[in-house]
C-alpha cells in the first residue's frame, strides 16, 4: 500500500504455492500492484542468508518482519509511547507485545534504555518461540552494540495455540469472549494470542496484584477474513 501511494515498485517473496488461492491479505498486496513471487520451504529456511534477496532481483531488501537496523529504529517512537505515563496515571511497571520475528520487541528495548521498575515481555505466536531469544540479541547487538543496556526482558513461552496462523477452536472462543467483553477486536494470528497469553497469567495467580500493565495491540486486523468462525462477529 505505501508502494501504492508512493509510486514505488514492490516485489514480495511469499512461502507457498503459486497454484493456491491468494489469502485476502495477499490479494490485497497484488491488488496495490505487488509482484509476488513464491518460494518453497527450502528456499524460505535461507532468507538470513546474505544473497538471499540479490538472487530475486535489485531493489531495497526488507527482511521478514522488518527485522534489520533500520526496523528496530523506526520502532522508537512507539516505545516511547509505550512507556510513558497516561494522565492521571504512573508509568507502566510491565509491557507486553505479540512477537513474530522478534523486530518490535528488539526496537522497544533498543528505544527505551536501561529503566528501573519496567519489564518488557514478548509473547511468541510460533512453534520455537524460544528462538526468538537469539534473535532479538542480535537485533540489539547489530542495532547498538553488544553493550546496550534495555530494561528487563523475557518471552511467555507456550502461547502459539498450534502454529504461527493456527487458530484451535479455545482461541476462536476465546476471541468470540475477549470481543464481547471488551468491545475490542483481535486476530488470531498475533492479537488473541497475546491476550489470552496475559488472561491465563492473570488467572493463575502469576503476575503481582496491582501490576500496572500496558498492552501493545499492534493491528493486523486484516488477517481476521481469513477464518470464517469470525466473520459473522
Amino acid at each position: 500500500a505505501a508502494g501504492a501511494r508512493l509510486g514505488i515498485e514492490t516485489h514480495g517473496l511469499v512461502r507457498g504455492h503459486p497454484e493456491a488461492p491468494l489469502t485476502p491479505t495477499l490479494a490485497d498486496a497484488r491488488d496495490n500492484g505487488m509482484r509476488l513471487s513464491f518460494v518453497s520451504r527450502a528456499e524460505y529456511r535461507q532468507r538470513d542468508q546474505p544473497d538471499f534477496a540479490r538472487r530475486h532481483g535489485e531493489g531495497v531488501w526488507i527482511p521478514e518482519g522488518g527485522g534489520c537496523v533500520e526496523g528496530v529504529a523506526g520502532l522508537a517512537p512507539l516505545a516511547q509511547a509505550l512507556a510513558e505515563p497516561v494522565p492521571g496515571e504512573s508509568a507502566p511497571q510491565l509491557v507486553l507485545l505479540a512477537c513474530g520475528s522478534g523486530t518490535t520487541l528488539a526496537g522497544v528495548l533498543s528505544a527505551l534504555g536501561e529503566r528501573d521498575g519496567l519489564r518488557v515481555i514478548g509473547v511468541p505466536t510460533m512453534n520455537h518461540g524460544d528462538q526468538l531469544y537469539h534473535r532479538v540479541r542480535r537485533l540489539l547487538a547489530e542495532s547498538g552494540g553488544s553493550q546496550q543496556k534495555t530494561p528487563e526482558w523475557g518471552l511467555w513461552l507456550g502461547a502459539q495455540a498450534g502454529g504461527f496462523a493456527k487458530a484451535p477452536d479455545w482461541l476462536i472462543q476465546f476471541i468470540q469472549r475477549f470481543e464481547a467483553e471488551t468491545g475490542v477486536a483481535v486476530e488470531p494470528v498475533y492479537t488473541a494470542k497475546l491476550f489470552a497469553a496475559l488472561a491465563h497469567h492473570l488467572a493463575n495467580g502469576l503476575i503481582a496484584r496491582g501490576t500496572r500493565i500496558r498492552v501493545l495491540h499492534s493491528g493486523g486486523l486484516q488477517g481476521r477474513r481469513g477464518y470464517p468462525a469470525l466473520q459473522a462477529i
